[in-house]
């Protein structure tokens, strides 16, 4: 055999192992899913609007422009969740998450929406654990919001600070507070530039005030120069609920003067003598306070406290006011949530965690009407917090109903009792429509379990689905129960059983037969990150056979994980999907038979208006149930805030585009697709003059030099190809 010939069979070799391989790396089906909110559920005979928004729970509440067309949105900031979430105001107010890359991914702590440099368009402070950080708000008159970060110079240090400085009694220093501490912004000494008031970092009770120097200093409120004016702003001390000492007294000896807990700081002209009041909320507490100014704002002196609003109803721990607009007249009314980062209490109600109240007076003097509930949450389908949905047929009617548990409802007496929702399905499982036939199914609040997270699974290998569930006792402990299901359709309750699995109150399991012998075993994600295999060896008896499932070793960004066993690619093979705790997913492909699952982070929600694909916060925690019916399939979310998101998969024919066509030699070229692949560029003699991989969603692509006339794009991906034809002028 000649030496050319050899050549020749080499690099036809490695043509065709470049080829298989490219094969092997584009045969995994992808995740490609896209929101949908078209399905109605329907409550006391009234579609909710906002029925698939995910819910509220600690709310910090803000107004601007975000889209850029004119009209006030709302920008929600959810403690509970570290997320924004954002309501753009149309004809109603409609749930728009995929304005959310907007918005910087670093938020920390608390979110506070001012305009501090006057130009019309409202920029952004938050925590950190410095300090509060700024993002100046860059955009254009008609655009949607684009946001900078802020440093500050902090001479003679060579670098920049990160935090608002401000000159304390030598030097330059952060404006420190505690990480779930609100400051209040605001123009304290009515000079036109913000002030800051933020609590004492060393825990005395008493009040900073940063002045601005802007206007002093260049004459324009346009920057953030600061200088410590007092730490007693007001001459009060809080010490305790509902305690404070005034005229700069200490404590008395029997109360607390440590700074346990956050505190809220909201400045506003109350009663229309043009002075800087203060309200005043902590964390331990259950009831806000205003403080009358009774001297000039910049030095203030207060001699009382009084419940804010007078007429204000305790829900729950640290109720935290803010000023807004929220009917739009013109005039700021207070709303009121919870400040908390997780359930500290089993008073609160999160269903219910909003609150507004109108104001009928001015805004320098208000006039407040008696507390309504917050309609952007009462428009939502909201169980309180820690929604877990499962689908399942419960009337036996050939199609789907959604079945939804809580972390309970507050009873009195320091007790949460916990029930299941029941959205039956009057549609059809390509269509669903949702109506809430009960909120305690199966009487479940009789049994004062509360931590409910429910699924169904084959138990007792009957071949009926079980109703299988984790809960906490009145005495604390975490187990893992069922309910036997004892109808051939639908299902009708047989005995409550205790399984042997004892879980950490937040850890998560999943039944599932993952050594395909007719018994399903339990995966359990644990406090750690990691996953526990348990395998059924008795029947309806685990033993743990593995503390880090198949890699799946303990991780701090996962932990508690939550987690579904489903064909979520649609390739006919049971994939694995675990949730963290920023709400996002990660899929693990075929996971039963790899030996090794490796964690690799995946796009999969589709941004309408970016066209990229995304990975975003659902919510905190967030628990998953699927279905497929015709190839599509269909995705429920429930989240730490206790609402409920909605998601199809993309059908893959209309997956792959290429534009401008006509386009003209050197100019740039968009490819959209759903898919990543494979993309070949064939001029009219069938040679191959670019290609490239192309990653799923939207990219801008600069090619090569082109001659003009007609090319093949030639768009492969797993067993599919896609073939566009592209002129070039």
């Amino acid at each position: 055999m000649s030496l050319l010939l050899c050549n020749k069979i080499i690099i036809l070799k490695r043509f065709y192992f470049l080829i298989f391989a490219l094969q092997v790396v584009f045969a995994q089906a992808q995740i490609a899913f896209e929101r949908d909110t078209s399905f109605p559920i329907i409550v006391d005979g009234n579609p909710l609007p906002l029925a698939w928004s995910g819910g509220l729970n600690s709310v910090q509440f803000n107004q601007m422009d975000v889209n850029g067309d004119g009209k006030t949105d709302w920008v929600l900031f959810d403690r509970t969740a570290n997320a924004v979430r954002i309501f753009l105001s149309e004809t109603t107010y409609r749930f728009a998450p995929e304005l959310s890359y907007l918005f910087p991914d670093n938020l920390s702590n608390f979110l506070l929406i001012r305009d501090f440099d006057a130009d019309g368009r409202p920029d952004l402070f938050t925590g950190s654990s410095l300090g509060i950080k700024v993002f100046k708000n860059v955009s254009e008159e008609g655009e949607a919001a684009q946001f900078q970060e802020l440093l500050f110079y902090n001479p003679p240090a060579p670098q920049k600070s990160e935090v608002i400085l401000s000159q304390g009694f030598s030097t330059k220093i952060n404006i420190q507070l505690q990480f779930d501490d609100v400051p209040a912004l605001h123009d304290i000494d009515q000079d036109g530039d913000m002030d800051i008031l933020v609590m004492a970092f060393s825990g005395n009770g008493q009040i900073e005030f940063h002045k601005n120097l802007s206007v002093e200093k260049y004459n324009k409120p346009d920057s953030l120069d600061f200088v410590r004016i007092t730490q007693a702003w007001g001459g009060v001390r809080e010490c305790g609920c509902g305690v404070f000492i005034f005229n700069n007294q200490p404590c008395p000896t029997n109360t607390r003067v440590k700074h346990a807990g956050g505190k809220a700081l909201l400045v506003q002209d109350v009663n229309g003598d043009n002075q800087a009041d203060l309200i005043f909320s902590e964390l331990a507490c259950e009831t806000p306070y205003v403080l009358i100014n009774n001297q000039q704002s910049e030095t203030a002196q207060f001699s009382q406290a009084d419940v804010f609003p007078n007429t204000y109803q305790a829900n729950g721990l640290y109720p935290v006011v803010f000023s807004a607009d929220v009917n739009q007249d013109q005039k700021q009314d207070v709303v009121i949530s919870n400040g908390v980062f997780a359930r500290s209490d089993a008073e609160t109600d999160f269903s219910q965690s909003t609150t507004q109240f109108i104001n009928n007076g001015t805004n320098s003097n208000l006039q407040l009407s008696n507390a309504e509930p917050f309609a952007l949450q009462t428009q939502q389908f909201d169980v309180g917090d820690n929604s877990v949905p499962a689908f399942f047929d419960a009337d036996g009617d050939g199609d789907l109903d959604v079945l939804i548990s809580e972390m309970g409802r507050p009873i009195g007496n320091n007790q949460l009792v916990a029930g299941i929702y029941l959205l039956k399905n009057v549609g059809n499982n390509i269509s669903p429509s949702y109506v809430l036939e009960t909120d305690n199914w199966l009487n479940f609040r009789s049994s004062n379990f509360y931590n409910l997270k429910i699924q169904f699974a084959d138990i007792n290998s009957d071949l009926r689905s079980d109703l299988v569930f984790s809960a906490t006792d009145i005495s604390n402990t975490t187990k893992i129960y069922f309910i036997e299901n004892i109808a051939n359709i639908g299902f009708s309750p047989g005995s409550l059983s205790t399984t042997n699995i004892t879980l950490a109150f937040n850890e998560n399991f999943l039944f599932y037969d993952v050594n395909v012998d007719g018994k399903v075993d339990l995966l359990i994600g644990k406090s750690i990150g990691s996953v526990d295999l348990w395998q059924q060896s008795l029947l309806t008896s685990w033993q743990v056979i593995s503390n880090s499932y198949k890699g799946l070793v303990p991780t701090f960004d996962y932990t508690n994980p939550g987690l579904l066993a489903t064909d979520i690619n649609n390739d006919g093979k049971t994939d694995l999907v675990l949730t963290n705790t920023k709400g996002q997913l990660l899929f693990f492909d075929d996971f039963i038979n790899q030996n090794t699952l490796n964690r690799n982070e995946e796009s999969w929600l589709l941004n309408p208006l970016t066209k990229a694909y995304e990975n975003p916060n659902l919510g905190g925690r967030v628990w998953l149930s699927a279905y497929s019916q015709n190839e599509i399939i269909y995705l429920i979310a429930g989240n730490t805030l206790g609402g409920l998101q909605f998601f199809k998969s993309i059908e893959s024919e209309n997956s792959f585009s290429i534009y401008p066509n006509p386009m003209e030699a050197g100019e740039n070229v968009v490819i959209e697709t759903s898919q990543s692949g494979n993309l070949l560029l064939i001029d009219s003699l069938g040679r191959t003059v670019w290609q490239t991989t192309a990653i799923k969603g939207k990219q801008e692509i600069r090619l090569p030099e082109l001659q003009p006339g007609m090319y093949i794009a030639t768009f492969r991906s797993g067993r599919k190809k896609f073939i566009k034809r592209l002129i070039v002028i």
